[in-house]
């Protein structure tokens, strides 16, 4: 089943793999070929770009509070029982990786 919305700002929905794209010359939407569109690093990134979302700046204070956050989820996770607790030490060194790359910082 398939829903489509054709238009030049709208999104498209497609049933498969490659289920959800825009078709827009947006800065938000650079990352068409993906469902992933990235949040902005900073403010100015984000006013630039006209982004509605937060940037990851004004999210988060810093990779700690970012990778704490991550913590305390995956713990509920585990709680709930739909995370193992021997998974969550790799999930939390991907959650740092994954915020160096998000804010460009080189290891």
């Amino acid at each position: 089943m398939c829903s489509c919305v054709d238009s030049a700002e709208r999104p498209v929905f497609r049933s498969g793999p490659e289920s959800f794209s825009r078709r827009s010359s947006s800065a938000v939407t650079d990352a068409s070929r993906s469902a992933d569109i990235p949040f902005p690093r900073t403010k100015a990134d984000r006013d630039r770009a006209s982004d509605p979302r937060l940037s990851i700046e004004e999210r988060y204070r810093n990779r700690d509070e970012y990778v704490g956050k991550f913590a305390a989820a995956a713990l509920d996770l585990v709680d709930r029982g739909y995370l193992l607790a021997e998974d969550v030490a790799d999930l939390l060194k991907h959650a740092v990786e994954h915020y160096n790359f998000a804010t460009g910082v080189k290891k």
